[in-house]
């Protein structure tokens, strides 16, 4: 099922180009991280595709998450 996620989620995008393409520890397992850029009709997104961290060590693996969407996300100004 992973291999095919990895070959439609390109199809979604006018351009596509992987960035990060690995597994990272969480406790005892490995969950796949694949962090890349594209773009659709000339705006840019930031894509992360993660595994689902069902129960051993959910939290640890949000926290990744979270710190990725924080270092990447671009600040928006708030609006009055």
């Amino acid at each position: 099922m992973m291999f095919m996620v990895a070959l439609v989620l390109p199809e979604a995008f006018d351009t596509f180009r992987i960035l990060r393409n690995e597994t990272v520890p969480v406790g005892q397992r490995s969950m796949p991280w694949m962090e890349a850029e594209g773009s659709i009709g000339g705006r840019g997104y930031r894509i992360l595709r993660i595994g689902h961290p069902q129960y051993k060590k959910r939290d640890e693996f949000i926290r990744l998450v979270c710190d990725w969407v924080n270092a990447t996300a671009p600040m928006q100004e708030a609006s009055s």
